[in-house]
């Protein structure tokens, strides 16, 4: 996956914007919190990527780390049982990590696009 520069992103935005101006169905015509929470939204989607794979990439090294142990304890012959149980609680802690981090970026654009589009419908004609 390419990662996007941020001239590209800011273009992107840009683009997005003369788009929704031109659009018939805009009700914020040259409204600044367009961009401002496209600005956002891209922001948060990109440290949210980044936040996953950084997640992803510690599981697996944990879960290599945690299995190796496994192998060791097991070769030793002591405490097999906590060692399993030890690498299962590690998995489930980052799948919850991982979920509360996805839950908390939805949460984030959400509210970052509530004031956009009650601006918004305030200013359709009645």
């Amino acid at each position: 996956m390419q990662l996007m520069s941020a001239r590209e992103i800011l273009n992107t935005i840009k683009e997005v914007y003369k788009r929704t101006e031109v659009s018939s169905t805009c009700c914020c015509k040259n409204s600044k919190n367009d961009l401002a929470a496209a600005a956002v939204v891209v922001v948060v989607v990109v440290v949210v990527v980044v936040v996953v794979v950084v997640v992803v990439v510690v599981v697996v090294v944990v879960v290599v780390v945690v299995k190796e142990v496994v192998v060791v304890v097991a070769v030793v012959g002591i405490l097999l049982i906590v060692a399993v149980v030890v690498e299962v609680v590690v998995v489930v802690v980052v799948v919850v990590v991982v979920v509360v981090v996805v839950v908390v970026a939805v949460v984030v654009v959400a509210v970052a696009a509530v004031p956009v589009f009650s601006d918004c419908q305030s200013r359709i004609p009645k």
